[in-house]
């Protein structure tokens, strides 16, 4: 294979933060109150997810997200916000323009949101990556990229046990101290109609189909980035391997056909003792959060980079994105030295602890009031659902709610 030659400017994530919002649900009770089968369970096997009351929306998740970021090193700090979403509220103005104003971004911060289903996040990186090595933000200054979804309600389908909520904040400089960028990847891209939004209140999905989008892409995209990289081992060339991750089983098959590309003859067991080692550390806050869509593969980073002892800096990281519609990446970054000890200073972990849990009526009532939010022109919250949770989880917290909708425009305020 011919080798691409690359430029190399040092450029990565150097900052990170998870937010789950305030309420989750226990999927063993979807599986009770639904009738699933064992089997329907143990394919998706996340634990829990995050639900989102009716005063917040993916405006709301994402400034939650990116404000402990901010608060560090001032608004000033950042020339070029990015929101990555497939949950936004208009067909015209962009998530990001509400997310500039309630993080007091500069005027001279430019501003955009991406919609790609999943990939999009990836789509935000690169593009914010691509900012930082061509200097078209001022020295010193860095890119805030945001990735912030809600699953639509599937009440009573199999992939209610699997769609989440939630935001994920990233902030992109040349002084990563997170997580560097490698110059190499590889892309895959094809026209398939294996998911869709096609209503703000509607999402629908032909689960076989994305399946097997997602495992020809990766397989594409794996040997795209062999182009730039080089013929690499693939089990040699990284320490770990992140995935983006709609489903766990999903994600086992996918690393048993890239572990199988470069062993002729590997067992079922050396398979599995192989993702226990590089791909089950970091599905810790997947497992909690469920698919966040956009920002699902960078829980994943965030739960490797927070949870894995044996992470050291200068460990290369193995990373796949998909995203339906369809288009894929593969790509690599390393570890940098601070990482464990900024995803720790968020206190990730501890705040989707104290997610308050509801009943699975408690959920359904708060997934249908975020839809009318969206869909209706004029809307007000009900601060009283569930009982008494805005005053022990928000009131006084600075966290932005929302506060009303009227005639379609979005007003929020800090709680």
């Amino acid at each position: 294979m011919k080798r691409i030659k690359r430029i190399m400017v040092k450029v990565g994530i150097d900052d990170l933060n998870i937010y789950g919002s305030t309420l989750s649900l226990d999927f063993s009770e979807v599986k009770l109150a639904r009738g699933f089968s064992d089997k329907e369970f143990n394919k998706i096997r996340f634990t829990r997810r995050s639900v989102v009351p009716i005063y917040e929306d993916s405006v709301t998740l994402a400034i939650n997200a990116a404000k402990p970021i901010i608060d560090k090193v001032g608004a000033d700090q950042f020339a070029l916000l990015i929101v990555a979403t497939e949950t936004g509220v208009d067909y015209g103005k962009p998530l990001s323009s509400y997310i500039h104003r309630y993080l007091d971004l500069g005027a001279n911060c430019r501003n955009f949101e991406i919609k790609h289903a999943c990939y999009a996040g990836t789509a935000g990186l690169q593009t914010a990556a691509s900012f930082v090595r061509a200097g078209n933000i001022p020295p010193g200054k860095k890119v805030l990229l945001v990735m912030t979804d809600i699953g639509r309600q599937h009440f009573h389908e199999s992939g209610e046990l699997s769609v989440g909520a939630g935001a994920i904040a990233l902030s992109i400089s040349q002084d990563p101290k997170v997580f560097e960028l490698e110059s190499y990847n590889g892309c895959a891209a094809h026209e398939v109609f294996d998911t869709a939004r096609p209503t703000q209140s509607s999402e629908w999905i032909d689960p076989v189909l994305s399946l097997c989008s997602y495992l020809d892409l990766l397989e594409i995209a794996w040997d795209e980035y062999q182009c730039a990289a080089g013929p690499v081992s693939y089990e040699e060339h990284f320490a770990h391997a992140i995935y983006h991750t709609p489903l766990i089983s999903l994600v086992e098959q996918a690393h048993q056909s890239l572990v199988e590309s470069n062993r002729e003859e590997v067992t079922k067991d050396e398979i599995a003792a192989s993702f226990e080692r590089m791909v089950k550390p970091g599905l810790r806050y997947n497992r909690e959060l469920a698919n966040i869509y956009s920002g699902s593969l960078y829980v994943a980073l965030a739960g490797l980079l927070e949870s894995t002892p044996d992470l050291h800096p200068g460990d290369r990281i193995g990373c796949f994105s998909y995203g339906s519609g369809a288009c894929a990446e593969f790509f690599s970054g390393l570890v940098c030295k601070e990482a464990r000890d900024i995803l720790t200073s968020h206190r990730i972990g501890e705040r989707l602890a104290a997610r308050r849990s509801v009943s699975v009526e408690e959920y359904e009532a708060a997934v249908r009031g975020v839809e009318e939010g969206f869909v209706q022109a004029n809307f007000k919250p009900n601060w009283d659902i569930p009982t008494g949770h805005y005053e022990q989880a928000y009131r006084g917290k600075e966290l932005l709610v929302l506060d009303q909708v009227s005639n379609h425009y979005r007003t929020y305020k800090w709680s």
